[in-house]
């Protein structure tokens, strides 16, 4: 697996948040719009959040962005995790591909999405390229 952006929990110190791309994650893609494109959907890395517990050595997935984004999973990536100070139940998670910043629920096994901003300066950039 690829991981990165590793992020220690806020009230748990033996577990970790990273972004990661699992290896059984397909390469998304779409029926050729431009014939000279090869048809795969660019955005993100597909990196999603998930939990290591240094505990018992384990890994789980928590939330995708392109789940988030009803996309096909591996289209949007994470470039950001941070804890919230104030909140320890919430980490706030960005991604540039999807142009958005998310705040999540982390008590439970799979994230709630708290909040969501756009990021629309960012959209000029990542919106004709994901060709959707």
């Amino acid at each position: 697996a690829n991981i990165s952006l590793i992020e220690y929990h806020a009230s748990e110190m033996s577990v970790m948040w990273a972004a990661a791309r699992a290896t059984n994650v397909p390469k998304p893609y779409i029926k050729g719009k431009d014939k000279n494109a090869d048809g795969a959907l660019r955005g993100g890395y597909g990196h999603s959040l998930f939990k290591i517990n240094l505990r018992n050595d384990s890994a789980s997935h928590v939330w995708s962005p392109s789940k988030a984004e009803y996309m096909p999973e591996g289209v949007h990536s994470i470039n950001g995790i941070m804890n919230d100070l104030r909140y320890k139940h919430v980490a706030w998670v960005s991604s540039s591909s999807a142009c958005k910043v998310w705040a999540l629920d982390i008590r439970h096994h799979a994230a709630n999405v708290v909040m969501c901003f756009s990021l629309a300066q960012l959209s000029d950039d990542f919106g004709p390229e994901l060709g959707v």
